[in-house]
């Protein structure tokens, strides 16, 4: 399981649907949102280490 999985059932435990987003609280988008953990510039990079 990736972290940003593991971060989105720990957020499912504390804001109803995980996000605060609608369109993901009504389960519309099936993959699990994107966590930042860092930017530099025009980049970002997500928990899992992708750019």
């Amino acid at each position: 399981m990736s972290k940003s999985e593991l971060l989105f059932e720990k957020t499912l435990k504390l804001i109803p649907g995980g996000l605060n987003n609608p369109i993901r609280s009504v389960k519309v988008v099936k993959a699990p949102p994107k966590f930042v953990a860092r930017a530099k510039g025009a980049r970002l990079w997500d928990v899992d280490g992708r750019d």
